[in-house]
């Protein structure tokens, strides 16, 4: 018995258990929040790379954290609703102020980590007022006026908003005390900070409290424009096409087309010899021709979607940009679906249906009905095609759901295929911390037409930026959080990290050339690995079995959680066919425990693909 008791204590001290926990509540005034995120840190929640876990609050509003190692650590609490909120411990919205708590044999144990939140932003009695105005003393009407209340002085994070009217008058009430910044946008005006600041950082505060009634004036100064012009004719006749439609999309579009309902783009109409020309104020644009007979469309040089298209920078006159539209790719199939954004059939904004063949003979796109979103992209070869949606104003969306490249599903069209059906949605653009960065392949080459997003912990999109020619990218609209970055792009493995920002931000990414053969999104029956995991649940320890159909010189076992991000990777060598499996401790590579969740497991083996869920309940 003694030498029994002996064993046990020796095992205490080697094998890890979950010594020590932080447990709380999540409250809305004294009603409990299920589903809440809750973060924990082992460093300030504003440094990079100190995310160590993730959990949820249940339906008593109740949370836990199960830890391994003595230390200090941090908590923060996020809801999505009533009114989307962030607070640190102690209910703080300044992570610099997080409450750290001490971790160690002497205190095991903190069951009191609360967090109360607000149902609503608080009404104040502060009214902000004015005029918009233009050089001349005109009035500007639809100017978009964005009032912010200054950094981390409340735990919400959405700005207050309004337009002017007709006569150039603008309102904002029942404003909080606080002091906050302001910002004035219109697409023919420069962007204007108060007071005549150039950006965020310059911008004067303006403090409002005790039921104070401050009136600003505002005076915009227009921008200057410029006449692109050029000729559309059609690719099969080589005749003038009358009545084609040409857009110019600005690399910042979604940030700075800002009237009441968005999506004010610069366009022109061809005349009856498919001449055109198109004013716009200087910046880097996707120009792009459209045929409003058959939806056909198709960017500058020839490019056939919007990831290929050829940034212009314009700072002067263009002459000679010209389109062919209407080619033919000879097929005898068609993808069609709907194309809705936020939900909305019917939008003023411009909608594109992509396909891309799966290993890059053909590509395509159309423009959606602005009535009821319908598209149909005809004359497609049999092939496996990936299908996107995109929009200025919306973030990229490949079929089905998945704003991230390698999350995408293929469509095998052998026949006509309908119900492909694509959400956009636009990007929350709550806040005014800047992100910028470059995105470059593994050889340092700038990779242009990149997305670069910026997630919640809720899937969440609060901005997002394309690359120009450079690879750079510039993300204006940021909330003080932290965020999932990621970069994708069709054909290339994405990369993200988990970016805290709380001030201006820089972060650069790299992408890696995939191969275009799309085994690893199509699955057919004779290339499927046949995978299981036992148990599924788990917690916290799984095996993974998979069966192998011949020999594999290379296996590689990867985790992914569901925002994307690789949490486990595993390479095994000169593998015979047959049964094998391996043990998963729910830890990731660098032997951290991760939380509950579903992640998803792959098994590629040369040719070979596995996938299947994991679910880990803690």
């Amino acid at each position: 018995m003694k030498i029994f008791i002996l064993i046990l204590i020796l095992l205490a001290g080697i094998i890890p258990l979950a010594a020590y926990t932080i447990s709380g509540q999540t409250n809305l005034i004294d009603s409990p929040v299920e589903g809440a995120v809750l973060e924990l840190y082992s460093q300030q929640p504003h440094m990079n790379n100190s995310l160590i876990d993730v959990v949820y609050s249940d339906d008593s509003g109740f949370y836990t954290f199960e830890i391994i190692e003595p230390g200090m650590y941090y908590v923060a609490a996020i809801i999505e609703s009533p009114v989307y909120q962030s607070l640190f411990y102690d209910n703080v919205a300044n992570p610099c102020q997080a409450a750290p708590i001490q971790v160690n044999n002497m205190h095991p144990v903190y069951s009191d980590i609360d967090f109360e939140f607000q149902p609503t932003i608080p009404s104040g009695n502060n009214t902000l007022s004015g005029e918009v105005l233009n050089l001349n003393g005109n009035a500007v009407e639809a100017a978009k006026l964005v009032l912010h209340h200054v950094q981390y002085s409340h735990p919400w994070m959405s700005p207050f908003i309004t337009y002017s009217d007709s006569n150039g008058n603008y309102l904002l009430e029942n404003l909080p005390d606080g002091e906050y910044l302001l910002s004035v946008r219109h697409q023919s005006y420069y962007r204007y900070f108060y007071n005549g600041a150039s950006s965020w950082m310059q911008a004067d505060e303006i403090l409002l409290e005790n039921g104070a009634l401050v009136n600003i004036d505002i005076v915009l100064e227009a921008n200057e424009d410029y006449i692109v012009s050029g000729i559309v004719s059609d690719s099969q006749s080589g005749l003038p096409l009358e009545a084609a439609q040409i857009f110019a999309f600005s690399q910042t579009g979604h940030q700075s087309n800002c009237g009441n309902g968005g999506g004010n783009f610069p366009t022109a109409v061809t005349d009856e010899t498919g001449f055109y020309e198109l004013y716009v104020s200087a910046g880097l644009y996707h120009f792009m021709a459209l045929d409003p007979q058959t939806n056909s469309v198709i960017f500058y040089e020839n490019a056939a979607t919007p990831i290929s298209a050829t940034w212009l920078e314009v700072n002067g006159n263009l002459e000679n940009i010209d389109f062919q539209l209407n080619a033919n790719a000879g097929g005898e199939y068609s993808i069609s679906g709907t194309l809705t954004h936020s939900g909305n059939p019917s939008n003023p904004i411009p909608l594109l249906a992509v396909a891309v063949s799966s290993d890059e003979d053909w590509e395509e796109t159309v423009m959606a009905d602005n009535f009821n979103g319908g598209y149909i992209i005809p004359d497609l070869p049999s092939d496996s095609y990936y299908v996107y949606g995109f929009s200025p104003t919306a973030l990229p969306t490949y079929y089905e759901d998945a704003i991230n490249f390698e999350e995408a599903v293929l469509v095998d069209l052998q026949s006509n295929i309908n119900g492909i059906d694509i959400v956009l949605h636009a990007a929350q653009e709550n806040g005014y911390n800047e992100c910028t960065g470059i995105v470059s392949d593994e050889i340092g080459n700038p990779v242009t037409n990149a997305t670069v997003a910026f997630v919640d912990a809720f899937g969440n999109v609060h901005d997002y930026a394309f690359t120009d020619q450079n690879g750079e990218y510039f993300a204006p609209a940021l909330g003080s959080l932290n965020y999932t970055a990621l970069a994708t792009k069709t054909f290339y493995a994405s990369d993200s990290i988990l970016l805290p920002v709380y001030g201006n931000q820089t972060w650069d990414f790299v992408l890696s050339a995939t191969s275009t053969d799309a085994e690893n999104n199509l699955i057919f029956n004779d290339l499927l690995i046949p995978v299981a995991a036992y148990p599924n649940p788990f917690n916290p320890v799984t095996t993974i079995k998979f069966d192998l159909p011949a020999f594999s010189n290379h296996t590689l076992i990867e985790i992914f959680n569901t925002r994307g991000q690789k949490v486990y990777r595993k390479m095994m060598s000169d593998l015979p066919a047959g049964s094998h499996s391996i043990s998963w401790q729910a830890q990731d590579d660098e032997d951290r425990n991760l939380g509950s969740g579903i992640y998803l497991l792959m098994i590629t083996a040369d040719e070979f693909l596995g996938k299947t869920k994991l679910l880990l309940l803690k």
